[in-house]
């Protein structure tokens, strides 16, 4: 039961980082797409050159910085895992092993 739980609440973390951290990401990439930056502008006529006009080509940057976001999000929630992973690795050590007993047989006859 407990490593259900701990299965399931490490999996919604993970999901609810990644969400927020591509929200962040997305917010962050569309803030620089404006006119006024020469990249958004040389990026915009290389879609016109391959007929992407006005609103399609704003789809498609859009989209673009949209699946930028979601690999950024999902870098950071690795890099974040790795982290908080490193300590585990000590605390392993910390516990003791379990005891095994050997039962022979043919000793009940």
């Amino acid at each position: 039961f407990f490593r259900i739980f701990c299965g399931g609440l490490g999996t919604s973390l993970f999901v609810t980082l990644w969400e927020r951290r591509t929200v962040f990401h997305r917010f962050n990439l569309i803030e620089v797409l404006n006119p006024f930056n020469p990249h958004t502008e040389s990026t915009l006529k290389e879609l016109h050159h391959m007929g992407l006009k006005g609103k399609e080509g704003l789809e498609v940057l859009n989209l673009m910085a949209g699946q930028q976001a979601e690999v950024l999000a999902a870098n950071d929630v690795f890099w974040t895992s790795a982290w908080l992973f490193l300590p585990l690795i000590f605390l392993a050590f910390w516990f003791k092993k379990r005891k095994t007993t050997e039962v022979k047989l043919g000793a009940a006859h």
